[in-house]
């Protein structure tokens, strides 16, 4: 097991943001959950109690999931590193695909976002300090 304290300043970032999110994501998931009957809930939504507890559980579990990433990119596990750099790049992607087909008049709204995804998916493989704190052991 590494230790956290020698990680790059950049991956102890960006784990805490990742765990954030997750408890960001299990937060709104429980609380959703919970209001899942309320009216002002369905109203909002447009959506019915069941169909609004489905996307309850499933954003539960990808806050699970979020947590679990976020504890292993702490921890050193190169999969996280992987798996963190694939969804940056898929995002990127996406913001991408939504701007040309979707939104044309506001596109520089999604340019920031894309920006910082492709940063962090180009930090976590090319970055010499990276790539020696996950292949340490």
């Amino acid at each position: 097991m590494k230790d956290i304290d020698s990680a790059p300043f950049g991956i102890k970032l960006l784990s805490w943001i990742v765990l954030f999110a997750a408890v960001l994501d299990l937060s709104f998931a429980t609380l959703l959950f919970l209001d899942r009957n309320d009216s002002n809930v369905l109203a909002e939504t447009g959506f019915d109690s069941g169909t609004v507890a489905v996307y309850a559980i499933v954003l539960g579990l990808l806050g699970l999931f979020a947590l679990y990433v976020g504890f292993q990119l702490r921890l050193g596990a190169d999969f996280a590193r992987y798996l963190i750099a694939f969804l940056a790049a898929i995002r990127v992607a996406n913001l991408i695909y939504v701007m040309i087909f979707f939104d044309h008049s506001h596109w520089f709204g999604a340019l920031v976002p894309a920006v910082l995804y492709a940063l962090v998916a180009i930090y976590l493989m090319m970055d010499d300090n990276v790539k020696r704190y996950f292949q340490e052991d």
